[in-house]
């Protein structure tokens, strides 16, 4: 059951993607990520501090602020610190 309603999902997201064009998916995968806008603490190398979560960019780069600047990050450059 949990595999036919996995791919009954994939069909339809790809079906956007065919229909509508990697834009409709960026902006669907960009409004539901996690901690969208909320402040929290990550990691980086020995360095811990607070940003607010802004998005993903199109190339795959979390993007965060904080008051003095935006800042992006590759996949593995940062962790959560919960």
């Amino acid at each position: 059951q949990l595999a036919k309603e996995l791919c009954k999902i994939l069909d339809q997201q790809y079906t956007i993607l065919i229909d509508d064009g990697f834009d409709e998916i960026f902006r669907y995968y960009n409004n539901c990520l996690y901690k969208l806008n909320a402040t929290v603490r990550l990691k980086r190398n020995t360095s811990i501090f607070q940003t607010t979560i802004k998005g993903i960019s199109e190339t795959g780069e979390l993007i965060t602020a904080n008051p003095a600047m935006e800042e992006r990050f590759s996949f593995g450059e940062v962790v959560w610190v919960i």
